[in-house]
């Protein structure tokens, strides 16, 4: 235990950061290859982070709608967009 009275405040936040890089990697990983709903076509980046919706919603203000509707036809009908799991 007295390897814990040795660490530093940048050691904690250096634990801190590649934990977080680390779940991030991991996250993206999952989303892409093992979640249930991986083998649905459509581009990666709506399938690992909201971002893009946010995008499509807030910087170009309501054209979300129009967005999944070119999805809908470039990819299907059962965009990974269009389904809502938790």
């Amino acid at each position: 235990m007295s390897f814990l009275n040795d660490l530093t405040t940048a050691d904690y936040v250096l634990a801190i950061c590649v934990s977080s890089f680390a779940y991030t990697v991991l996250l993206f990983i999952y989303r892409i290859w093992l979640s249930p709903v991986a083998h649905i076509p459509g581009s990666p980046w709506p399938k690992i982070t909201f971002s893009y919706e946010f995008y499509h919603e807030w910087m170009k203000p309501g054209q979300y709608y129009r967005k999944i509707h070119e999805m809908h036809e470039k990819y299907g009908k059962n965009h990974v967009l269009t389904i809502q799991c938790l």
